[in-house]
């Protein structure tokens, strides 16, 4: 049919070095590294992504920082639309699921929601020290604006990570 595929692990995931993921923030860098080999291919005439949840976060924030010139279109799977507000609503919903458990996690759900905000500031402080990105950089939506190639967004209505209006 004509068609190439091109799949690549980020770094940090699947078979790839590295020690960290950053849900994007970095990973942007790799895929501009995968675009920049494909132009450079002379069978190569057009380039599409496909991105699931990191991955569709990282195809927007690509695009919107001056990718997506070298891109026909993309589709965005389960993206969120910020990396803060889906570690906010994960945390609660990893409280609330202990608290509903009984089990050794019943304990969880007597811990004032106000400490949820609190824990995850110690843990942003470790990722910007260890991983060197700030989870508060990774916000998709904020670049859409900036974006002006065809995109198809999708989001499954249960999905239990991301909820779907990060995607509409």
């Amino acid at each position: 049919m004509g068609v190439g595929v091109f799949a690549m692990d980020f770094a940090g995931a699947g078979q790839s070095e590295g020690k960290f993921l950053s849900l994007g923030y970095h990973e942007k860098d790799d895929l501009a590294t995968a675009v920049e080999y494909l132009v450079a291919c002379p069978k190569v005439t057009r380039i599409g992504v496909w991105g699931h949840s990191m991955g569709a976060c990282t195809c927007l924030m690509y695009a919107g920082n001056g990718g997506g010139e070298h891109l026909s279109g993309m589709v965005l799977d389960s993206s969120f639309s910020t990396l803060d507000a889906a570690i906010s609503e994960t945390a609660a919903m990893a409280k609330q699921r202990l608290g509903e458990d009984g089990g050794a996690g019943a304990g969880v759900a007597y811990v004032p929601d106000m400490l949820i905000p609190l824990a995850i500031g110690g843990i942003r402080r470790s990722i910007i020290s260890q991983a060197q990105f700030d989870i508060r950089d990774v916000r998709p939506l904020e670049l859409c604006p900036e974006i002006y190639v065809p995109a198809m967004f999708g989001h499954g209505r249960e999905d239990e990570i991301v909820a779907p209006y990060h995607s509409r």
